[in-house]
């Protein structure tokens, strides 16, 4: 694991997509704390220095805890969140996290946040040696007067970061689509219980064999109901299972 020290330059590159998501955040719950965790690429520097390049960050999650001056994110569906990612691209890092103080009027961390940041930066399973922290405290402007902070493993305290230390970039965002496919995937329903049963996987294969020659296509809908899709004889057609795995 690198080692950095409070001399070493760190520069911060967020993406579009973090700003635009953390604006709309904001925007969208005005009287109360908002935030997430942000993930990206870690790039060392032949100077010694270090480049954070802030992709995405994962959202706060359904089971959430928010009000005027707290909040608590759902870790379980963090976890869940990061580790699709991670393996959809194994070189996607835990960069740090961001949060508001924009319903409450505070402008800089609290006791609290930077008591949490340090045992995080230390943490045995916290993968690097820095962490990012950022705060957005106003609710018209969010990320363009928010203020960024690193801590660093194994020191008391930690940096303000300058503007010169942060920069904004845009193009193509492989992470952006990749976190899309994971949300999808997380909060897709449950399969019926019929087709984890033996006769449900027969039923299943027997059906894959006839209907797949006329390019029918199995579906899982938001509502839980599993359907054939396709044309036959020119007509569009679905066959919708019911509870007990029996077409209709």
């Amino acid at each position: 694991m690198r080692i950095f020290t409070r001399k070493s330059k760190v520069k911060v590159l967020f993406h579009q997509d973090v700003i635009r998501a953390m604006d709309r955040e904001i925007q969208q719950y005005p009287d109360v704390e908002v935030g997430g965790k942000f993930v990206g690429y870690v790039e060392p520097q032949a100077n010694g220095g270090t480049v954070l390049r802030v992709m995405q960050y994962l959202d706060a999650g359904p089971k959430a805890t928010r009000t005027p001056t707290y909040h608590l994110p759902d870790g379980e569906y963090q976890y869940r969140l990061f580790r699709g990612l991670e393996a959809l691209d194994q070189a996607v890092e835990h960069l740090g996290t961001w949060h508001s103080h924009h319903p409450n009027g505070l402008r800089e961390l609290s006791g609290g946040d930077i008591e949490g940041y340090l045992a995080d930066v230390n943490s045995p399973s916290y993968n690097l040696n820095l962490f990012l922290a950022t705060l957005a405290v106003d609710y018209e402007q969010g990320f363009q007067t928010a203020r960024h902070y690193l801590f660093v493993r194994g020191q008391p305290d930690f940096q303000h970061l300058s503007p010169d230390q942060i920069e904004v970039i845009d193009g193509p965002n492989p992470l952006t689509q990749a976190m899309e496919q994971v949300k999808k995937r997380l909060t897709a329903p449950p399969l019926p219980a019929w087709t984890r049963t033996p006769a449900g996987r027969q039923t299943l294969a027997g059906h894959k064999a006839r209907f797949q020659p006329f390019r029918f296509k199995l579906f899982l809908t938001q509502r839980g109901e599993l359907q054939w899709k396709g044309n036959l004889s020119g007509l569009k057609t679905r066959l919708i299972y019911n509870d007990q795995g029996e077409l209709s």
